[in-house]
């Protein structure tokens, strides 16, 4: 398994799940655009009042940014913990 560290994360409020990621794989800097997706919900009741709630992040490796990796399931495994532990749990609710 390549080493995989956590740089950074520009996602904030109210849109967490835009943001670019930055890792450090094997000691290079790579940023990464697309492919977030928050665990949480927004939705609003019968009577309109919104709610929000948070949840673990999701990461689709689907895109051709991560896909050029050729990424092993313990790396994405990997990846995933490590935004999860650094960035903030959504839903951050921007979709209401």
């Amino acid at each position: 398994m390549r080493n995989i560290e956590f740089v950074s994360y520009t996602g904030e409020y109210p849109c967490l799940c835009m943001g670019t990621l930055t890792l450090k794989i094997d000691g290079k800097e790579m940023s990464f655009k697309g492919g977030f997706h928050s665990g949480g919900t927004c939705f609003f009741d019968e009577d309109w009042n919104d709610h929000v709630t948070e949840g673990d992040w999701e990461i689709d490796f689907d895109y051709p940014e991560w896909e050029e990796l050729n990424l092993t399931d313990e790396e994405k495994e990997e990846i995933t913990f490590l935004f999860n532990v650094n960035v903030e749990h959504g839903c951050c609710g921007g979709c209401l």
